[in-house]
């Protein structure tokens, strides 16, 4: 039974990074696979080649102090970090919020496995993420001459026991995010605030980490004695990166206290917390007088409601909305400092409209609201198949979703650079309408990906919100957007060496974005809708 249901949570992983139609024809499945294999690739080889240079940078500091295993647990703790981030946010959506939570342990099945194979998801998960950093560690070390079988066995050894560090960590922040929430009558509201919170200290440390990597680097050895007599098993993580068998058996021993320690408290917690009801004041009835409205503020509020009450929705769809308001109330406060720099900068403040506008794409390009749209509907698809509503007027309300969510803040953002920042008049009014017209484009194109590459086949929305195809390849496009009018500024500018001003280049990319814009509603909503009702 564990098996199969091990089976069951790939399978079903699987499937939503394809789509429905992988299970069609073999020959898209296996170039689906193909392409979704070549970006995982990419990524770990960014972020690989990124670590190995951070590595070789610590080692040539600590080697010659005789501390290289502070490299080791220095990158130990990023890694750690790494897979945390990557999966704190689902694991409560995974463990305790799974629509078959219920069915499952109605059946004669062990609740013991259905907690192991869900949290055996996460762990190859997180067996990626942290694979990224240690493997380009380890290769940094043995290419500078430190080879031995206790090297390579340590190796092998913690590229499996670190994940459970990380995965220990994330369940006991899902564990306290599911004990809160499940007490509160918006459960949204505690996640998104626990999930901004992390990120925001996290992108914080990102930021500040050339400042650490300095400090660090300066203030080696005193760190190392500090690590070596507060924290042990950080130490003995490092050792074990340098072969000493000992320390290896020493922190995996640790590691595998602390998971288990874990997973009894979820094991004990699990049935009361995934089938608790949630809690709120009990709602009274009061007679109200409803208005008559249209199927598609209905198909509007529908939407609406589904995205507020998802704090999984919220947070990956509409992380780069919350981007933009800060940088919409950054500027208003701080914009006068930044123009009077720019004043200095005759070069930089002529081609200002185009970098506003190109980072202004950038951030719309991740939110991600239509690109799982279709597929969140889930089992309940029949439901709104069976109604009496036109297929536009249901894609039509999850573009409008998009365009409140992610099209409204860019365009206040738009609005506050053109006020705070010298432009004239052309740009001033091309800047908010092309923000608004770039929204729409990604709005539409994340849709009609997902209507060709749908899943409803999940058991919790986190899978097609942040695993499923369509939202890969939306967020992918979107940036390739961004990064193609980039590229033709370049090319017309320095390549040809033509002088285009920002207004006629801002006036051309609209003119572009706008056709695309038409294309896709003509799509949409004549072969779209086709799509929309084979459903």
């Amino acid at each position: 039974m564990l098996k199969t249901l091990i089976k069951k949570q790939l399978s079903e992983l699987i499937s939503t990074m394809f789509g429905k139609s992988a299970m069609g024809k073999k020959g898209n499945k296996k170039g689906k696979m193909a392409l979704y294999t070549l970006l995982l690739v990419y990524v770990f080889g960014v972020f690989a080649f990124m670590f190995y240079g951070t590595a070789e940078m610590f080692f040539d500091a600590f080697e010659p102090m005789g501390i290289s295993w502070l490299a080791f647990a220095l990158l130990g703790i990023a890694a750690t970090g790494f897979g945390v981030l990557g999966t704190v946010f689902l694991t409560n959506s995974v463990l305790y919020n799974a629509k078959d939570n219920e069915l499952l342990l109605s059946m004669p099945i062990k609740p013991a496995y259905i907690i192991f194979s869900r949290v055996f998801t996460l762990y190859v998960m997180d067996f990626f993420y942290e694979s990224m950093i240690m493997l380009p560690c380890f290769a940094a070390y043995i290419v500078r001459g430190n080879i031995s079988f206790g090297v390579i066995f340590g190796a092998v050894v913690l590229l499996f026991v670190l994940p459970l560090l990380s995965l220990a960590l994330s369940l006991v922040l899902g564990f306290l995010v599911a004990l809160v929430s499940g007490r509160m009558k918006n459960k949204s509201l505690v996640t998104m605030f626990v999930s901004v919170a992390f990120i925001v200290v996290y992108f914080y440390a990102v930021m500040k980490m050339e400042n650490y990597m300095a400090m660090l680097i300066a203030n080696g050895e005193a760190i190392g004695n500090g690590i070596k007599t507060f924290v042990y098993p950080l130490y003995a993580l490092g050792l074990a990166g340098t072969g000493s068998i000992l320390h290896l058996l020493i922190f995996t021993l640790c590691v595998a206290g602390l998971f288990a320690l874990v997973c009894l408290i979820v094991c004990t917690s699990f049935i009361k917390l995934a089938t608790m009801k949630k809690g709120g004041k009990k709602s009274v009835y009061r007679e109200k007088t409803y208005k008559a409205g249209s199927a598609f503020g209905a198909l509007f509020a529908k939407e609406l409601a589904h995205f507020w009450a998802s704090p999984t929705y919220m947070l990956n769809g509409a992380f780069g909305s919350l981007i933009m308001l800060v940088g919409a109330v950054a500027l208003a406060v701080k914009g006068g400092d930044i123009r009077a720099l720019l004043l200095q900068m005759p070069a930089l403040a002529e081609i200002l409209p185009l970098l506003i506008c190109a980072a202004i794409c950038m951030v719309s390009s991740m939110n991600l609201i239509t690109a799982p749209a279709i597929s969140l509907e889930g089992k309940n698809m029949w439901l709104l198949r069976s109604l009496p509503l036109s297929s536009w007027s249901v894609l039509e309300s999850k573009i409008a979703l998009q365009m409140l969510i992610s099209g409204v803040p860019a365009f206040i953002l738009a609005l506050v650079c053109v006020i705070v920042f010298p432009m004239d008049i052309i740009c001033a009014i091309l800047l908010p309408v092309l923000t608004l017209v770039l929204n729409l484009l990604f709005a539409m194109l994340g849709l009609s990906i997902n209507l060709k590459h749908p899943s409803f086949d999940w058991t919790n929305e986190a899978i097609p919100v942040k695993q499923g195809l369509s939202v890969l390849l939306t967020m992918l496009v979107g940036m390739a957007v961004t990064m193609f009018f980039a590229v033709a500024y370049v090319v017309l500018t320095f390549a040809l060496l033509l002088a285009v001003p920002a207004s006629v280049f801002l006036l051309a990319v609209l003119i572009v974005c706008a056709a695309a814009t038409v294309l896709l509603y003509s799509w949409l909503y004549r072969r779209g809708t086709k799509i929309f009702e084979t459903f």
